[in-house]
């Protein structure tokens, strides 16, 4: 509580002062004097010291991933049935997330669901999907859904314990690789008669506004956009966020061809042709 009483010398006429009154401590007027500044508060450093040999001490018996470890539980590698469990449960909020009854029941967006070539690379051999399905990594695959009307593509997946580089942040390389994949995936969707062996990333710029936690589901939405008919050159553009809406990272990136799009429309009539 204050309180403030103002007062002018009536012979002197003096500047007014105001003079403080707490309930806690003695009056002070103002200006304060000197010994007033020379008092300096007192420092609890008993507290602080205790504070940081402790913190020392659980971190050097607990370490973050350790701790990680027991508040995310994952199932054991032998463990058949409860990577089935996890996956089920995965799948279970998957499929109950707002977000995607959303898409679903909009006729101008298209569902995907799978990994396209991320499965397998061009050599036959297995990519880092197959290292990554597992509890903890991208357990299940991504949904997505793409509007051909406009470019616009939506691609929901959650991102695992595993995945982290420093504890409990997903790591930056995972994610730059995970755009840059979902930018090529949507350009083939737009126009199918390309594949992944003739889509190219001329360049990519990640843009990482907050940490990615793991253990959640994300949102990447990109769209695309022609650049450059002579030369075959696109721009894709994604934003990637939680559920909620909160920005994490904005992504652009030019993408190049190595031969000219075609729209599904006019490869349908091309196919209509070959019979006639």
């Amino acid at each position: 509580m204050i309180t403030l009483s103002k007062g002018i010398h009536k012979a002197s006429q003096c500047k007014p002062f105001v003079q403080l009154t707490f309930k806690r401590f003695n009056s002070v007027k103002y200006p304060p004097p000197l010994s007033y500044y020379e008092s300096k508060p007192r420092r609890n450093w008993r507290f602080g010291l205790i504070a940081f040999i402790a913190g020392a001490a659980i971190s050097y018996n607990y370490p973050l991933y350790t701790i990680g470890d027991n508040l995310i539980k994952l199932p054991d590698d032998n463990d058949i049935e409860g990577k089935k469990r996890y996956t089920d449960e995965l799948e279970a909020k998957l499929k109950s997330l707002p977000l995607v009854k959303h898409y679903q029941n909009d006729k101008d967006y298209i569902e995907y669901r799978g990994w396209n070539h991320l499965d397998t690379t061009p050599s036959g051999l297995s990519s880092f999907h197959g290292t990554l399905l597992t509890p903890g990594g991208i357990a299940i695959p991504p949904i997505s859904f793409h509007c051909q009307k406009t470019g616009d593509d939506v691609v929901i997946l959650h991102v695992g314990r595993r995945l982290s580089g420093y504890p409990f942040i997903v790591h930056g390389g995972i994610l730059g690789m995970l755009v840059d994949e979902i930018f090529k995936s949507n350009l083939i969707k737009e126009f199918p008669n390309l594949s992944f062996d003739s889509v190219h990333t001329k360049s990519l710029d990640l843009n990482y506004s907050f940490p990615t936690f793991v253990n959640q589901f994300i949102v990447i939405r990109s769209n695309m956009s022609k650049i450059n008919t002579n030369e075959n050159l696109y721009q894709v553009k994604s934003d990637v966020s939680t559920l909620g809406g909160m920005l994490l990272i904005s992504a652009n990136a030019t993408l190049s061809s190595d031969i000219s799009p075609k729209l599904p429309e006019t490869i349908a009539s091309e196919k209509r042709g070959w019979f006639w």
